[in-house]
């Protein structure tokens, strides 16, 4: 009785899965939890890209390797740019991967467990386009290679059948790219596998499919050799295109192959695979193996960071601060925004030390070549804000030089606006005529097409406005990275920069320069006493004052004597635990004093 109840049991099992029941919840979560939780990786992936209707745009597809792939990968990521589609977009795309998965593994099985293990080849796939790296294409590109795959095997059993794919690899490979070796060995599986038509008659035809489909899986492997010089790509490239990036780990690029060839040799070709414990077993195996990826790919600090930067690009202030009042930001990129978002407001001096200060590169974030591309495109945007158009363009070309596809639509509206500031009208028309192809940029394009030759309503522009005055009249040559310089030639050319003024005194500050801050400060008091004058102010130039007590500038300096009195204290404190931080934390965390005794500040 027991035996028969536990049967029924497995069955009620068995027709959950056939019903894709897993894939359904599967997909649920994939759409709860990027819209919840990490749709800000979605707002770059559209950022760094850039998807044109415009014939040259298109037509450059067609010299691109995998350019089906790429073509889909950019033309879905463009839906990105708005709140909840990318959501929508890979969940979708995440089913369609389950049930052409489940169709491909029941050709090989018609057990009703593939539609648990057709789980986790898209859930592998969406590791993969979860990290930061990645795009769309890779996924587009498995997807129609299963698309593919589940039309061979409708096709009928013909001593052709297999010629079919050998013909059509090169085309394969440079419209999908590397997948083409995916499709040569399932053909190879499929082909080998035992057939009940193929009996006595039919045995010569069934071993002519084999060797075809053999010497048709060596040439798939053979083909993207043959593409590597004409696309002038590295041996990685010509085998993982459209997947480009080498920052992300081999075996994430091979594990969805490697899952989907692993599930079907488990089903079709060991009998053992009917034990519950085996099945259980490699189930166990694929959940460690997605732990591991979640943990690997799956960047939730990176999330928190992109967060700020897209309410930043999309002008949501309020929102950044909600963001720095909820997380803990530990980082230069966290503070570099978070000070962005305070001196928008004008309290970048005030709020200084309610978030982490990390050093000099929490103000401007310093440009190189190594490492992640994504500084290089966020930095432009302090240099845009403090008025430095010509440090902006700099860095946004760079960042068009390093995003992974050398071009973005974000930082083509940013050169758009550095263009117009500076009177450079041609060029910015230019680029906005690209955008004004783009789908969700070109009213935004259009609004400026039409006042670009009125100089009066395009002065009335509230960034033209703002930018203009700030521009220097001199362009100083400059190393990359000279942040002092810049600032210095900022206040030079306009002494009532505000953003500017407070950058630098703030930036020698975290570089515990507290001569220079003192220096700065004097030099600009008539502009910086019209108001309070900030209390970390105050208490840098506390410091100053010890060494320096007979300038006769102090009688013009109202230091308040709350913070005298408090500088007071914390001397005490600190001869009292003997210097020992820890114990002058949870009093004086957020004052400069306690930033200049214990702060290791970053060197640019």
């Amino acid at each position: 009785m027991k035996l028969k109840k536990h049967r029924q049991e497995l069955n009620v099992i068995d027709k959950m899965f056939e019903k894709n029941i897993p894939g359904v919840i599967a997909t649920l979560i994939v759409w709860a939890f990027i819209h919840f939780s990490f749709q800000y990786h979605f707002f770059l992936k559209e950022q760094i890209a850039l998807f044109a209707f415009d014939s040259h745009h298109i037509t450059s597809y067609f010299w691109k390797p995998a350019f089906f792939a790429r073509f889909l990968g950019d033309f879905f990521s463009q839906f990105f740019y708005l709140r909840g589609m990318a959501a929508i977009i890979v969940s979708v795309s995440f089913l369609l991967i389950f049930l052409l998965t489940k169709k491909v593994i029941q050709i090989f099985s018609g057990k009703p467990l593939s539609g648990f293990y057709a789980v986790f080849p898209p859930v592998f796939v969406l590791l993969l386009i979860f990290n930061v790296n990645s795009d769309l294409s890779f996924l587009m590109s498995y997807l129609l290679a299963l698309l593919l795959l589940w039309g061979y095997f409708l096709l009928p059993l013909k001593w052709w059948r297999p010629v079919l794919p050998i013909i059509l690899y090169p085309a394969l490979y440079v419209t999908l790219g590397g997948v083409v070796i995916l499709i040569g060995f399932l053909v190879l599986l499929y082909e080998w596998k035992p057939l009940s038509e193929d009996k006595i008659t039919g045995f010569q035809l069934n071993k002519g499919r084999k060797i075809l489909s053999f010497l048709g899986v060596i040439f798939s492997a053979v083909v993207p050799l043959l593409f590597r010089q004409y696309y002038t790509i590295s041996v990685f490239q010509a085998y993982f295109f459209p997947f480009q990036n080498e920052l992300i780990s081999l075996f994430w690029i091979i594990i969805p192959f490697i899952s989907l060839i692993l599930s079907i040799l488990l089903f079709a070709l060991n009998k053992t695979f009917k034990n519950r414990a085996v099945q259980l077993f490699i189930a166990s195996v694929f959940i460690a193996i997605i732990s591991f990826g979640f943990h690997s790919n799956v960047n939730l600090r990176i999330e928190k960071l992109l967060a700020l930067d897209s309410e930043w690009y999309f002008g949501n202030i309020d929102k950044m601060y909600e963001f720095a009042e909820y997380y803990d930001y530990k980082s230069s990129v966290g503070a570099y925004y978070c000070n962005l978002a305070h001196s928008a407001r004008g309290e970048l001096a005030e709020k200084f030390f309610s978030i982490n200060q990390t050093g000099p590169k929490g103000l401007i974030l310093p440009v190189s070549n190594k490492g992640s591309y994504l500084p290089i495109i966020f930095s432009n945007e302090v240099y845009f804000h403090i008025g430095d158009v010509n440090a902006s363009q700099h860095s946004a070309l760079q960042g068009m030089i390093f995003a992974p596809n050398n071009y973005s639509s974000r930082l083509l509206r940013r050169l758009v606006q550095i263009n117009i500031i500076n009177g450079e009208y041609k060029v910015a028309e230019k680029y906005l005529r690209i955008l004004e192809t783009t789908l969700f940029h070109k009213k935004w394009a259009k609004r400026l097409l039409e006042v670009l030759d009125d100089e009066s309503r395009i002065s009335r522009i509230s960034w033209v406005k703002k930018k203009r005055p700030l521009i220097p009249s001199n362009e100083n040559l400059r190393r990359p990275n000279e942040h002092i310089k810049a600032l210095k030639l900022l206040l030079e050319e306009n002494p009532k920069n505000q953003k500017a003024l407070h950058y630098k005194l703030c930036y020698h500050l975290l570089s515990k320069e507290v001569k220079e801050f003192a220096n700065t400060f004097f030099e600009n008091r008539d502009v910086l006493l019209r108001r309070r004058i900030p209390e970390v102010y105050q208490e840098a130039l506390v410091i100053y004052h010890i060494n320096n007590p007979d300038l006769e500038v102090w009688s013009e300096i109202p230091v308040e004597p709350e913070t005298i009195s408090k500088f007071a204290d914390y001397n005490k404190q600190f001869e009292r635990y003997e210097g020992e931080g820890l114990k002058l934390k949870a009093k004086f965390e957020e004052t400069y004093w306690f930033y200049y005794h214990y702060a290791d500040a970053e060197e640019d």
